[in-house]
C-alpha cells in the first residue's frame, strides 16, 4: 500500500519580512478534472507487459513517417483503432490513407501485450 504524499502547502507568508503585506490576496487555484485524471493515469504505472516488445513495434511506425513525439502518444494513450489514434493524434491525419493499414496491424500487435485491468 502506498502512502499517500501530504497535498503540497505554499509557504509565501513565511518567506516575507515581518511588516510586509501582500498587496492582493491569493487566488484560489482549481485544477482541472483532467488534472486528476492524469495523475491518476500516470500512478498507475505500466500499461504494458513487455515494454521492450512495445517498443518495437512501435518502431515500425517510423517507416511510415511517424515521428518519435507521435509514436511516444500512441504508446501512452493507448487508442484501441486507427480512427481512434487519428482523433487523439491529430499530426497523423496527414499520413492517414498511408497509415491506416500499418497502423491497425500495430495496434493489434500491441493488444497482445496490453496488461489486464
Amino acid at each position: 500500500m502506498t502512502k499517500e504524499p501530504p497535498p503540497l502547502e505554499l509557504k509565501i507568508e513565511s518567506e516575507l519580512p515581518p511588516n510586509a503585506k501582500p498587496l492582493m490576496d491569493y487566488p484560489t487555484i482549481k485544477l482541472p478534472v483532467s488534472f486528476d485524471k492524469g495523475l491518476q493515469y500516470a500512478k498507475t504505472g505500466a500499461r504494458y507487459t513487455n515494454p521492450q516488445s512495445v517498443g518495437r513495434v512501435l518502431e515500425d511506425l517510423r517507416k511510415h513517417g511517424v515521428s518519435g513525439g507521435e509514436i511516444s502518444l500512441i504508446a501512452n494513450v493507448f487508442p484501441e483503432t486507427a480512427d481512434e489514434a487519428f482523433a487523439l493524434v491529430p499530426s497523423l491525419k496527414s499520413k492517414a490513407r498511408t497509415l491506416r493499414e500499418p497502423l491497425k496491424d500495430i495496434l493489434g500487435e500491441l493488444a497482445k501485450f496490453k496488461q489486464p485491468a
